[in-house]
């Protein structure tokens, strides 16, 4: 049966909290409607509202990241939509400004990804977590992220070895559930392009798996220029004692081996032991790092002088130092999104951010207002 294309959608659009700042991005977060206005952790992180927009107005739109997260997903009736009244060449010239897409906890089948991704021109970045895709799938993934010239991704998976194979990157952020096993990392693979790694969080395995990790590093990233390192991977509060210290000999003959131009350690700091703690990680850095700053910051939906996390930058790289300066304290988040991060490699980024935020639920006005007002149906 042929899907028409509607007169218009019903979309939740976030306020714009500026009509004076230009905003180059729009993200199309493609959810259930019972998701609407929420981050990927289930929050409603910024005011929005459900909007009717004519069907031609939101074709016209070029969306610069999109987002498929959780399940009964509707990704699969657009694309269906698309196909069934518009010319490839017009899918493409929809999809022609996507930099970033990103996967979370949802449903959508290896084959329809395949399908949305054969849609588009170019990426630049791509972030998964929780999804179900066996290895197989992830070869052909991969292949076609090869394809679209890929240069960042996020991995929340075991398949380093399919990400070799398949891909030149010059990022890597290690995130998300289940999260990458550190023993892959012992299996001597090498990851020659990257110039810039992430680390946020890994699959637990044990309670030396930081250290585990730091012990083969520089060999699995030799030409690595920019490391952060979220102290999660550590522990969750920061304590300066005999492991902390061990770990921070680590870090630095990380740095000293690969001669790192910049290197971030960034902590959840919500006391005055933590901050105290921070500032021993900052002194102990500051003996074989040159320009070590500290930073304390207070993450979004809290007041400025509620600081509840801390940022160390140290390195000569002045550039990157300012980009992460202004990921970390200006936007006050603790998880840069891959759009962000691709700037401390990559020269040529186009903006993403700031963004207009728009959630897709799909073609049925009535239960995506029902899904909308009662999430729970």
């Amino acid at each position: 049966m042929t899907s028409s294309k509607p007169d218009s959608v019903l979309v939740w659009m976030a306020n714009r909290g500026s009509y004076v700042e230009s905003m180059p991005g729009t993200i199309l977060r493609i959810k259930n409607a019972s998701k609407f206005g929420e981050n990927l952790y289930g929050f409603k992180d910024q005011p929005g509202d459900l909007v009717d927009i004519q069907w031609g107005s939101l074709f016209k739109l070029r969306p610069t990241l999109v987002e498929i997260d959780f399940g009964r997903n509707p990704c699969d009736s657009l694309v269906k939509v698309l196909e069934e009244n518009y010319e490839d060449e017009q899918i493409r010239e929809f999809f022609k400004n996507v930099k970033a897409m990103s996967l979370h906890m949802t449903d959508i089948s290896s084959d329809n990804l395949l399908k949305l991704l054969r849609k588009l021109t170019l990426l630049a970045a791509f972030s998964f977590s929780e999804t179900k895709f066996q290895k197989p799938e992830w070869a052909e993934i991969l292949k076609r992220l090869a394809e679209l010239n890929l240069r960042g991704i996020e991995l929340a998976d075991n398949i380093l070895e399919e990400v070799l194979q398949n891909l030149d990157v010059s990022l890597i952020k290690l995130s998300g559930n289940p999260g990458v096993n550190v023993n892959e990392f012992k299996k001597g693979i090498e990851f020659v392009t990257v110039k810039a790694l992430a680390v946020q969080e890994l699959q637990f395995l044990g309670e030396t798996d930081a250290e585990e990790l730091l012990e083969v590093l520089s060999q699995s990233f030799p030409r690595l220029q920019t490391l952060i390192w979220d102290w999660n991977v550590v522990d969750p509060e920061l304590n300066f004692d005999d492991r902390t210290k061990n770990i921070l000999k680590q870090l630095l003959s990380v740095h000293e081996k690969l001669n790192l131009g910049a290197l971030a350690v960034v902590a959840y700091t919500p006391n005055a032991d933590t901050k105290a703690s921070m500032a021993e990680v900052a002194r102990t850095l500051k003996v074989a790092i040159k320009d070590v700053q500290l930073h304390q910051f207070a993450t979004k939906g809290l007041s400025d002088g509620m600081a509840n996390f801390s940022l160390i930058v140290a390195g000569k790289n002045e550039k990157v130092v300012k980009e992460l300066i202004e990921m970390y304290m200006v936007d006050r988040s603790t998880m840069p999104p891959m759009g962000k991060l691709l700037r401390l490699c990559e020269e040529d980024i186009v903006p993403i951010y700031p963004a207009i935020t728009m959630d897709f639920g799909g073609f049925d006005k009535a239960r995506i207002r029902q899904l909308y007002t009662s999430p729970s149906d």
